[in-house]
């Protein structure tokens, strides 16, 4: 597993370009497309996924989708 993570993107930049991303879901999660008990929702977790083929970083802000970390049943957009 990711080290815990629910999703993890690789991005390869050359010259400052992203020039191919990478996104891996971990399998050891169970997700779903509605705010489900214990699970992730697929929605959110790849949206913050997309932020990061972005060049988007990490948020402080724990209500947006580029916060560090998602909890099961969470919904974000």
């Amino acid at each position: 597993s990711y080290n815990g993570y629910a999703a993890v993107s690789f991005v390869n930049e050359t010259a400052g370009y992203n020039t191919s991303v990478q996104t891996d879901f971990n399998t050891y999660y169970s997700y779903s497309t509605t705010a489900t008990s214990g699970k992730y929702h697929v929605g959110t977790v790849g949206l913050h996924e997309f932020g990061h083929w972005l060049s988007l970083g990490h948020s402080s802000n724990s209500s947006a989708v580029m916060y560090y970390a998602i909890g099961t049943n969470e919904v974000k957009n």
